[in-house]
Order: structure tokens, then C-alpha cells, then sequence
């Protein structure tokens, strides 16, 4: 392993494009097992970070990093895994990115005070993501009913958990 990161290290780009080739191989490898992926996690290459984010194998605390990584695609693959902790998933509501802020609202693990800050976000499809989230509070959800964008009322209107009381604004013509 020595020999070949002093390879790797020489700048030999052939065997360089190899090696990352496997690594992405093995990252995006359904029976790849966790401790494995936590190593293909901090690699170099940012193809073989975004590869061990969208594996469900990868360990919670890798995911928990990948999801704060410089790599906006690292971290757009790291809010799409279910298996993101909820910390880590509200802690992207402050992300510049609008297209990050509504994966990680659409998320299946994101809960509580990270969906009801997704759900007051400038951007609809932000909040549009949140208001379809099955985990988003009835409150939150009764505040989204009356949002000004229709795509945001419909992801009310389709949330199986919307209230039965709660009224869905009309569109406005």
C-alpha cells in the first residue's frame, strides 16, 4: 500500500484514473460493508465521495462529514441518503445551495426544527419539499397551506399527514 500511494503521489495520472475507477467501483458497490466505505469517504477524488454518500452501507458518522464536505454534488449525495443523521441533515439549512436545501428537506430523516426551517426557506421548491415531507408538523404544514406558491399548497394538499381540517389555500389567478 506504501509503494503505491509513493506511485500515486509521483502524479502518475494513468495509474491515478485506475485507481479512482476502482475506488468508485467498490463505493457504489451495494455489498461494499461500512468500514470500507468510511475509508472511501475522505478519498481524494470527489466522484468516490459522492459514490460512498448514495451507498446506504456508509456509517452514520462518514455520512455526518460527506455531508459538510467543500463538494456541493458530496453534499447534495449526502442529504439524498436516507440514512443521514437528522443533526446533520438540519444543519444544511443554512447551505447556499437552493437544489442541496431541497434534497435535505425531502429527506425521510429529516424531522422537527430542521423541516420548519426548510419550510420558512425563500426558495418554493425548498419549501415545497418540506411541505411534502411525511415528517413535517401538522402546524408547520397548516402554515404551508397558505403559502403563496401553488406547488408548495399541492405538497400540502399530498402529504398524507396534512390534517383534515386544514384548508389549502386556492390559486390565485
Amino acid at each position: 500500500a506504501s509503494e503505491l500511494r509513493t506511485i500515486f503521489a509521483r502524479g502518475d495520472d494513468k495509474l491515478r484514473k485506475q485507481i479512482s475507477d476502482f475506488n468508485h467501483a467498490v463505493a457504489v458497490n451495494p455489498n461494499t460493508p461500512g468500514d470500507a466505505l468510511g475509508e472511501l469517504a475522505r478519498d481524494a477524488d470527489s466522484s468516490v465521495r459522492v459514490a460512498a454518500a448514495s451507498n446506504p452501507n456508509t456509517p452514520v458518522d462518514s455520512l455526518a462529514v460527506l455531508a459538510r464536505d467543500n463538494d456541493i454534488t458530496v453534499r447534495i449525495a449526502a442529504a439524498s441518503n436516507p440514512n443521514t443523521p437528522t443533526d446533520s441533515l438540519a444543519g444544511l439549512t443554512a447551505d447556499p445551495f437552493g437544489v442541496l436545501r431541497k434534497v435535505a428537506a425531502a429527506n425521510p430523516n429529516t424531522k422537527g426544527e430542521g423541516l420548519a426551517t426548510f419550510a420558512r426557506d425563500n426558495l418554493g421548491i425548498v419549501r415545497s419539499a418540506a411541505a411534502s415531507n411525511s415528517n413535517t408538523s401538522h402546524e408547520v404544514l397548516a402554515g404551508l397551506s397558505r403559502d403563496k406558491d401553488s406547488a408548495v399548497r399541492k405538497g400540502v394538499a399530498s402529504n398524507p399527514n396534512t390534517p383534515a381540517g386544514v384548508q389549502i389555500g386556492r390559486a390565485h389567478v
